[in-house]
């Protein structure tokens, strides 16, 4: 059971995997029901469609699903009687990286696998990071502005060669972030829960610090 809105082309690619399995994806209307009202991000909202069903077929049609379900690819927000609602439920797949809003005493005491999808978007952020980083330095927004006045637009690009990078966090995408900023000849500072160097991969960073230190190391970041 798939409880948010996934592309077309990737539910067949679900399908294909084995003909044995039976893949529902929640409607609009039972997703938000499935949420408890609340929007898939923080100040969104998902716009009602017109040829939705109604919200009793809505409830009935949720409720029958997840008594069906026996594996579910969710996000990270779902209803506390989820367990009781779904009595076949064998795994509960994540799109988020991590499940630490989910592991309450219920849960963890189920025997119910739980798996996330760390890691797959350590290339993704970082890359996504790395160019935000350029498109700053070079002050690509101001260039973009000028151009579509027509204008031309007088400025002095900063280079992130010698910069200094502070990164806050130094899980896989953390690494990511800090090697391909090391790769650019940037000085790399990073904040560890533990402020304790990695065991490998030292190269990194520079200088490793605690949260206690995090005005410090934003002082000095460019």
């Amino acid at each position: 059971l798939i409880t948010f809105g996934l592309g077309r082309e990737l539910v067949e690619r679900i399908r294909e995997v084995d003909s044995r399995l039976r893949v529902a994806v929640l409607s609009p209307a039972q997703r938000r029901l499935f949420r408890g009202g609340r929007p898939v991000w923080r100040r969104s909202s998902e716009m009602a469609q017109a040829a939705e069903e109604s919200g009793e077929d809505a409830r009935r049609g949720l409720d029958e699903a997840l008594a069906e379900a026996e594996v579910l690819l969710t996000l990270s927000t779902m209803p506390a009687d989820l367990l009781s609602r779904a009595p076949r439920l064998k795994w509960i797949q994540l799109t988020s990286p991590g499940a630490g809003r989910l592991m309450h005493k219920e849960l963890l005491q189920s025997g119910i696998p739980v798996t996330t999808a760390g890691g797959i978007h350590v290339t993704l952020i970082g890359e996504y990071v790395l160019g935000m980083m350029i498109m700053l330095a070079k002050g690509w927004p101001h260039l973009f502005r000028a151009q579509q006045k027509g204008e031309w637009a007088r400025l002095t690009p900063q280079e992130l060669e010698g910069s200094t990078v502070g990164v806050v966090g130094l899980g896989n995408v953390g690494q990511q972030v800090a090697r391909l900023a090391k790769l650019l000849g940037m000085r790399v500072l990073a904040v560890r829960r533990s402020g304790v160097p990695l065991e490998s991969g030292e190269y990194l960073v520079d200088e490793m610090f605690a949260p206690l230190d995090l005005l410090h190391v934003l002082a000095q970041s460019d």
